[in-house]
């Protein structure tokens, strides 16, 4: 294992409990930046039919192949780490961006992959007034709610830190993930407090976004005693 790839060797995908991430995000700090590049995949054939996705798995539309390959003349020449979701539209976007690049390690992560919208998968999309509202806890029948999300968000991010820590350099990570997970690691970086803000971000396909950053705060859009911390 080279120099690259070290401090991945013992990557794993578990979901910290929220009293872990309590205590890490109190103390935990890399001594050099993680410079992460966040990407939401390319468009899918429900994002063109403007249907609501959430973990159901379709693929890239011929739009979303090529803004995958539009990709390779934006992102960064070498990676140390790249991470895609379970979901095959991270994965299919990763491979077709990272032709010609260098990359130590490609990592799946679940972790990272789009909440589940239950019931609501495959309807037309819409606003949903819980969403709008800033409710974090509020999910659709069969789904999984934002403050789940925020968990596994948090403990990747995490993860991270903790990697930086190990290989005592700076990191490039790129990650190819979802809207929503996309908003919640972004929330989460920025600092934000309101979830109002939060929950009305958006971000288009196959357009990076960049953080640096050697700790992870608590999400302060996240009243911990609805967690019951």
């Amino acid at each position: 294992m080279n120099r690259q790839t070290e401090p991945f060797r013992i990557w794993d995908t578990r979901i910290c409990s929220w009293a872990e991430i309590a205590d890490a995000t109190a103390s935990s700090h890399a001594p050099e930046p993680i410079e992460l590049t966040l990407v939401r995949h390319g468009q899918t054939t429900n994002n063109a039919r403007h249907l609501i996705t959430g973990a159901s798995d379709p693929p890239l539309t011929s739009v979303g192949l090529e803004q995958a390959i539009g990709l390779r003349d934006v992102l960064d020449p070498t990676y140390d780490v790249a991470f895609h979701s379970n979901l095959r539209r991270t994965r299919e976007t990763l491979e077709l961006a990272l032709a010609g690049h260098q990359v130590g390690v490609v990592l799946d992560d679940p972790r990272i992959a789009e909440r589940s919208m239950g019931a609501l998968e495959g309807e037309p999309s819409r606003p949903l007034p819980a969403y709008d509202l800033g409710d974090l806890f509020w999910a659709p029948e069969e789904g999984e709610d934002y403050g789940a999300l925020t968990r596994r968000a948090t403990s990747f991010l995490l993860d991270l830190v903790a990697a930086g820590k190990r290989a005592g350099r700076t990191l490039r990570v790129l990650a190819a993930s979802h809207v929503g997970t996309i908003r919640i690691l972004s929330a989460i970086l920025d600092e934000l407090r309101d979830p109002m803000a939060v929950l009305t971000r958006q971000f288009a396909n196959a357009v990076p976004v960049r953080f640096d950053f050697r700790a992870v705060a608590w999400p302060s859009f996240l009243d911990r005693q609805e967690i019951g911390l």
